[in-house]
């Protein structure tokens, strides 16, 4: 009996049954009224014609009543399906207040949502970073390892080609430096160092390497945690790649501000627009990233532009 006393689901349910029974009425009269009585208006010629007037003494007396109640009825008819529209509307009201999902239901699924997709995103960057290191620093690691066993060899003949000897250093030396660099943007690429510094030295930064005019604005009243300043690090990346390959622009602003409690990224262009949430320019990936925080990210990008792409993130994560 507690339980049953307790269930909210039940109750909406039956507060639902309650609240519906007028409703029905209401919609039973407004067909009865609009579209029954409409019909037996619009046929009033004919009943006067059949001398069908006796319940109604007096009202079928000459033609101009008949064909009033018929333009009447014509009336009742057309405006009938908006009022019962109307109606029925109160009805969807109800099933959405009372028999749908609750606001912590509504939670839970985001939760879940989210999860998966910050689950899947760990997935997939696990897999670029073991393909990057096996096809990249790996690679090179392995021609190093080859080279200096050449030079081992080489050093075990009884006559050292010094040339040789010169190569074979130069190879591994600058093998070695190759592999710095790609381990480098390895690390880079999970960890920007230039984030050490701040956000706004990591935005100006990114923005001194475009490749078209970056103005850069960033207006912060606290330090923001580490995730929040790698997601927004991470998508003014993305957006400023995304222009320079596909917007024809040849100008760009990026702004971040604080309002309240969250931040607001907002990237613009003067470009051709048309840019699209799942077209390929990997803003799909960038939304399913700010959920992982509860943020979103909206788009604004007519044909022929301008595009302004608009991230909403909390600034504690």
């Amino acid at each position: 009996m507690r339980a049953g006393l307790r269930d909210v689901v039940a109750w909406r349910s039956v507060a639902f049954l309650l609240l519906r029974l007028p409703v029905v009425v209401l919609a039973v009269s407004v067909v009865t009224a609009f579209w029954f009585q409409g019909l037996v208006a619009l046929a009033s010629p004919a009943l006067w014609q059949a001398n069908l007037d006796r319940p109604f003494p007096g009202f079928f007396d000459s033609w101009p009543w008949p064909l009033l109640l018929m333009a009447l009825g014509v009336v009742a008819l057309l405006i009938g399906p908006w009022v019962l529209h109307l109606v029925l509307r109160l009805d969807t009201l109800l099933i959405t207040w009372l028999l749908g999902p609750s606001e912590l239901t509504e939670r839970v699924h985001t939760l879940e949502r989210t999860r998966a997709s910050a689950v899947d995103d760990a997935a997939t960057t696990l897999r670029r970073i073991e393909r990057d290191l096996h096809d990249g620093a790996q690679a090179r690691l392995v021609g190093i390892g080859m080279t200096l066993t050449l030079l081992r060899e080489t050093l075990k003949q009884p006559e050292l080609d010094r040339a040789r000897l010169v190569e074979l250093t130069d190879t591994a030396r600058q093998s070695a430096k190759a592999a710095i660099v790609e381990l480098r943007t390895l690390v880079r690429g999970i960890h920007p160092p230039a984030l050490d510094a701040g956000l706004e030295q990591a935005l100006a930064t990114l923005a001194a390497q475009a490749p078209l005019p970056v103005r850069l604005r960033v207006d912060l009243a606290n330090r923001p945690s580490p995730a929040i300043e790698s997601i927004i690090y991470f998508c003014a990346a993305e957006l400023l790649t995304n222009i320079a390959h596909h917007s024809g622009a040849h100008a760009a602003s990026v702004e971040v501000a604080q309002v309240g409690s969250r931040l607001r990224l907002t990237v613009t262009d003067n470009g051709n627009g048309g840019a699209l949430v799942g077209a390929g320019s990997g803003l799909a990936g960038l939304t399913a990233r700010t959920a992982t925080v509860d943020g979103s990210l909206a788009v604004s990008s007519p044909p022929g532009g301008p595009t302004l792409i608009t991230v909403d993130l909390p600034a504690r994560a």
